[in-house]
């Protein structure tokens, strides 16, 4: 199975708007601008996932959005709560599990949890791994999901994935 982690991309910060809470932050202009040209390197790249769960924060929607539409696959998002803010490897076991017969499979959420999460997919005891906004990771791991079972593929910064536009 290929899980894809995909941070969102960078959102406004919360002086200067009027945003009753972090969950609402919506991304940059800039960040959706971003967003795009990586939606296009990712169609380069044959990143076509079964599904996408994002996390329900609105900066973590909006790019599950912007690189769906990138890779016209708007129908395959899916809102998961579960990865809102603190998501663990617990939290996409039990994701999976409503669809264990998916070959690819991508997540858009957030900080720090995605490098915790790929750490312990790819070591038993925990990789030190970084995830920029609008950085992306590919692991490949067989069902179930287990500790150190999972193979990091590879790991782009949005600074390498528009170089490859």
């Amino acid at each position: 199975m290929r899980l894809y982690f995909l941070r969102h991309g960078e959102a406004a910060s919360a002086n200067g708007i009027t945003i009753r809470s972090d969950a609402e932050r919506p991304l940059t202009k800039e960040g959706i601008e971003i967003l795009k040209i990586q939606g296009k390197a990712f169609a380069k790249l044959n990143i076509l996932p079964d599904i996408i769960w994002s996390s329900p924060l609105v900066r973590a929607k909006q790019t599950a959005e912007v690189v769906a539409r990138q890779l016209d696959i708007e129908d395959r998002i899916v809102e998961m709560p579960k990865l809102a803010c603190g998501a663990t490897l617990d939290s996409i076991r039990e994701i999976i599990d409503t669809k264990p017969h998916l070959q690819s499979a991508m997540f858009v959420g957030h900080e720090p949890d995605f490098s915790t999460i790929i750490g312990k997919l790819i070591a038993r005891s925990g990789a030190i791994v970084e995830m920029k906004k609008g950085g992306i990771a590919l692991i490949e791991t067989d069902f179930p999901l287990i500790a150190g079972g999972g193979v990091l593929m590879w790991l782009l910064t949005p600074k390498l994935i528009l170089k490859l536009i």
